[in-house]
């Protein structure tokens, strides 16, 4: 039977010797079959009827289950006699086709020197079996790509600019598995040559040296930036008023090109031991990793106090 199907059993009753007028009654008995799965729908002296339905996808895994219906009666010293009918059930899992992603698996762009966080999207089945293996081919992208699904880190040089291309293969828990194939592209892209130009910088979070802006960019100004979030584990995102050209080393920035700043929920600059590196440089955006010396230090307080002085809204 297939799950979530019903399927009825039916049997003549018992024959009874004719100098016997004892009653029969049927009990129901297996290892695995649950009385809400199993449930007695006709009885006559003609046919018995029962139908057996069940949600359990365990039982799919199961070679066969033996389920019995035992007639019985009583004599009269009290004792009883019985006899066992024995049924042997195949519980079958439909399967229509592979899990699948929930949404479509767009392209991922990313210059040599970024560094990308990239999560595949959540899946899904349509007979409700779990997922129980995810095959990943990186292909030519494994020399950049670390991590393990669904989650992942790219980081590419400039010697691997070029369009990749990754295989992700979902395969179905089901006695009769299916799957689904998928194609993920990464394009790993030139860096334009593109100079920065940037408006007077305001003392925030985060502020670019002058000294090192002029020797980089000898017509640049200093970029205005705003926190746009922190959260719990330190991971700080830093808007600009302007779009930069991304520096091809830029995870090489220092403490003396880059001045970062903490400040409490009172406004005042709080002296906390901390180092930090950049996760991602976009032309609009930036990422860093704080990495606090004494994370006790940090409380939900002073991020609070972050946002706040920033006039960010929370």
């Amino acid at each position: 039977m297939r799950r979530q199907q019903y399927l009825e059993i039916k049997f003549k009753p018992f024959i009874q010797a004719n100098q016997c007028n004892y009653p029969i009654t049927y009990i129901t008995n297996s290892d695995f079959i649950t009385t809400n799965e199993i449930q007695l729908i006709s009885k006559n002296d003609q046919i018995i009827v029962y139908h057996f339905q069940t949600q359990n996808n365990e039982l799919a895994h199961l070679d066969k289950i033996n389920f019995r219906i035992i007639a019985q009666t009583e004599i009269y010293n009290s004792s009883s006699l019985n006899q066992p009918l024995n049924i042997s059930i195949k519980v079958v899992k439909p399967n229509s086709q592979g899990p699948k992603f929930y949404k479509k698996l767009e392209q991922l762009d990313i210059y040599p020197g970024e560094i990308k966080y990239y999560k595949f999207p959540d899946i899904f089945d349509f007979d409700n079996d779990s997922l129980k293996e995810a095959q990943l081919d990186l292909f030519r992208a494994q020399q950049f790509v670390l991590g393990s699904f669904p989650r992942f880190f790219i980081s590419p040089e400039v010697k691997y600019i070029g369009n990749y291309s990754i295989k992700v293969t979902l395969i179905d828990d089901n006695v009769n598995p299916l799957q689904s194939i998928y194609y993920f592209r990464v394009n790993v892209l030139k860096i334009p040559p593109v100079k920065i130009t940037t408006t007077p910088q305001q003392q925030i979070i985060g502020e670019f040296n002058d000294e090192y802006l002029s020797s980089k960019y000898a017509n640049s100004k200093i970029v205005k930036a705003t926190l746009k979030s922190v959260n719990l584990n330190g991971l700080a995102k830093v808007t600009f008023n302007t779009r930069l050209s991304v520096p091809q080393q830029f995870y090489d920035i220092d403490n003396k090109t880059l001045i970062l700043k903490i400040y409490g929920i009172s406004g005042l600059e709080r002296q906390i031991d901390f180092s930090w590196n950049i996760v991602s440089f976009k032309q609009s955006q930036l990422e860093i990793q704080l990495v606090f010396k004494n994370p006790s230090q940090i409380s939900v307080e002073v991020i609070l106090g972050i946002l706040k002085n920033f006039n960010i809204e929370i």
